[in-house]
């Protein structure tokens, strides 16, 4: 690619903001766990087809990735990836966070922290107060630590600035 300077995802959406109409969305988290492959059988007759779920998040949440065929294999627990043009699809009831053929994952080279975290993917009571998720009984259960104890933590805005700098390679002020 010479000649045409490559840059990160514009307007990084945060998980927790994620809805099942998400579209065209740009996130950066890490992958916490990835599940065994399943062949899907394929509904006219063809060829089937390979998926496996991975557990992903922020500091805001988590959610599972969809990964299908080539993307399987290709990402590891622990792995930090970048996800333009993404989209969010209801599978069972649950968020899955989608690349699609129109969009594009990539692994960056910087790492972040991330603090709390809240499953996106849990389902949803109609009846849970509060956010809406979680279940009706404590609608902030899925809430647990995503780092070991007495890890540095950096603050919002740091993490904002840290991002800004790897994609646009300039300095920020927040």
């Amino acid at each position: 690619m010479e000649g045409k300077i490559e840059e990160g995802p514009v307007g990084i959406t945060k998980v927790k903001d994620l809805t099942p109409r998400s579209n065209k969305v740009n996130v950066l988290v890490k992958v916490t766990g990835v599940g065994e492959p399943k062949e899907i059988p394929n509904r006219l007759g063809g060829a089937a087809k390979k998926v496996a779920e991975a557990k992903v998040g922020d500091e805001t949440g988590t959610i599972i990735l969809s990964l299908w065929q080539d993307q399987i294999g290709s990402v590891n627990e622990g792995d930090v990836l970048s996800i333009e043009n993404g989209y969010v699809s209801l599978v069972r009831g649950h968020m899955h966070l989608n690349v699609g053929k129109y969009g594009k994952m990539t692994k960056p080279t910087r790492i972040y922290q991330m603090s709390t975290w809240k499953s996106m993917s849990a389902p949803r009571s109609s009846s849970a107060k509060g956010s809406g998720r979680g279940t009706a009984a404590d609608p902030e259960a899925e809430i647990g630590t995503g780092v070991e104890e007495g890890t540095n933590f950096f603050l919002p805005s740091q993490i904002l600035c840290q991002l800004y700098r790897l994609f646009f390679k300039s300095s920020c002020q927040f």
